[in-house]
This record gives structure tokens, C-alpha cells and sequence, in this order.
């Protein structure tokens, strides 16, 4: 049940980047589409119980994280193709996660989720060797929003379930990161945002963004309550598979071969992934 979950979650996640990646005004379009999802968790906390004070630090944590994440994302949109970046940054944080898991302990796995981990990374590493050997700057973007990715993604997975209630942990999260950003954005950027631009044809695509992007991750957290962090991370990046269409199919970016041969390396051990 949480495995099929994620995976429609992953289509989420792989749609409202995909609509980011295609705004003329990226800040902009990321700007409504958290402000959209800080809204949503404030109307939520209004009616939901308190946060447990052992989860505070953690959520404080992965909202710090998130707002370089956003920040991140939004400079490896602006220097790389989206079906180069996407993959490269969703795909290894798994890595990431794994190696966290295994030091510290706060997960056990399986030796096929352990391979299925592992063959994600090989596909990540034939995206990196086709895609940035002449252009490190998407690369180095690329990087740091994995790493983001990890930290927000294992601070939040055991803030959840030390809420014990992942409704309130997704409430507080989404309003205290979506603000964080937007008032970060309107302080550094707000010249550059253009809102007499605005259209009401993209102010209800970044609306739905938004949304999707709040439900994916709130899914996500959910299935983070009750199966391993890194299972749950490697099963999200069945997104990188729908990134590299979107980018085809919507985008009109080129298919290189490279890049699907590397997208099903990455399918294969999230399906090894699966099967466990």
C-alpha cells in the first residue's frame, strides 16, 4: 500500500518540477507554488493538535534544509536541461540516505533493498558521465540539492514518527518552510519576480504545483512513518523515469540515448527496490 502510494507520489513530484522548469519565471512560479502550500498547512494546523516538542528540532531542521533546497533547485533549472539536473539531484540522494541508514543505525535493510539502492546509483553515475562533462555549474546545483534532499528527507522521515501523527508534522512543515522561502525570495529577489507579468493561466499552474507538490511529499512522510527512509526515497525517484518523458515529451528536450539507458538502470533497481 505505501509502495503504490509513493509511486503516485513520484508522478507528482516528476509534474510540478517539470511546470517549474517550464515557467518563464521560475522565483516566481516557486514563490506562489510554496505560498500555496503554506497556506494549505496553516489552514491544517488550525484544526489539528499540537506538535509533539520532541519533533521541534527536526522540524526546524528539514525547514532550514528545505529553504536551501528551494534555492538550489531553482539554480539547477536555470543552468541544466531538466531531464539532466532532475534525475541527477532526485537520484542520489538515495545514496546519501543509505549511507546515513547504515551509520547510524536508524533503519535495517534488506540486501535486495541495499542492491536496488546500488543499481540507482550506477544509473545516476552514466547520467553524470554523459551529461556534465563539458558544463560542471548544473552538476555542482545539482549536488547540493541532493544533499538537501538527504537532510530534509531524513530529519522529517524521524521528526514524523516521533510526532507520531504525520498530518501535524506535514501541516508545520509546509507552513514554516513555504515561509521561509517566500520572504527570503521577496527580500533577495523581488525586483526580479515581475508580478504585472502574471497571467491567470500561470497563476493556476503554479497553483497546482503547489498542491501537487505538498500532496507528494505529504505521501511520502506518511509511507516515512512506517518503512525505511531510504526505501521510501529510492521508490520517489521512479520520478526520474517520468522526469525523463516530461522533459521529451512537454519540454522538447532531446532523448540522448545515454540518458535512457541510464533511466532504466535507475527503473531497475527501483523495481528490485519494490519487489522486496
Amino acid at each position: 500500500m505505501e509502495a503504490l502510494a509513493v509511486l503516485c507520489a513520484a508522478l507528482l513530484h516528476a509534474s510540478w518540477n517539470g511546470m517549474l522548469k517550464h515557467s518563464s519565471n521560475q522565483t516566481r512560479s516557486l514563490v506562489l507554488n510554496r505560498a500555496v502550500a503554506a497556506s494549505v498547512g496553516l489552514l491544517f494546523i488550525f484544526f489539528l493538535p499540537p506538535l509533539s516538542p520532541a519533533a521541534w528540532p527536526y522540524l526546524l531542521a528539514a525547514s532550514a534544509i528545505h529553504l536551501v533546497y528551494f534555492f538550489s533547485l531553482l539554480g539547477a533549472y536555470r543552468y541544466g536541461d531538466f531531464s539532466q539536473v532532475y534525475p541527477v539531484s532526485r537520484g542520489l540522494a538515495p545514496i546519501f540516505i543509505l549511507a546515513l541508514g547504515l551509520v547510524f543505525g536508524f533503519d535495517t535493510m534488506l540486501a535486495q533493498e541495499i542492491v536496488g539502492v546500488i543499481l540507482v546509483s550506477i544509473g545516476i553515475l552514466l547520467l553524470v558521465r554523459k551529461g556534465f562533462v563539458n558544463n560542471t555549474k548544473p552538476l555542482a546545483y545539482a549536488l547540493l540539492t541532493a544533499i538537501c534532499i538527504t537532510g530534509y528527507s531524513v530529519s522529517s522521515g524521524l521528526g514524523v514518527r516521533i510526532s507520531q501523527n504525520y498530518l501535524v508534522y506535514i501541516a508545520y512543515l509546509e507552513f514554516i518552510s513555504g515561509c521561509l522561502f517566500v520572504f527570503s525570495a521577496l527580500l533577495t529577489q523581488g525586483d526580479k519576480l515581475q508580478w504585472q507579468t502574471l497571467s491567470a493561466k500561470s497563476a493556476s499552474i503554479d497553483f497546482a504545483a503547489g498542491l501537487m507538490a505538498l500532496g507528494g511529499f505529504g505521501v511520502a512522510l506518511w509511507a516515512m512513518s512506517t518503512i525505511p527512509i531510504p526505501t521510501v526515497a529510492a521508490l520517489r525517484e521512479t520520478s526520474v523515469i517520468f522526469a525523463i518523458f516530461i522533459a521529451w515529451f512537454v519540454l522538447k528536450e532531446p532523448l540522448a540515448k545515454g540518458r535512457l539507458i541510464a533511466a532504466l538502470v535507475v527503473f531497475s533497481g527501483i523495481v528490485c527496490i519494490f519487489l522486496t
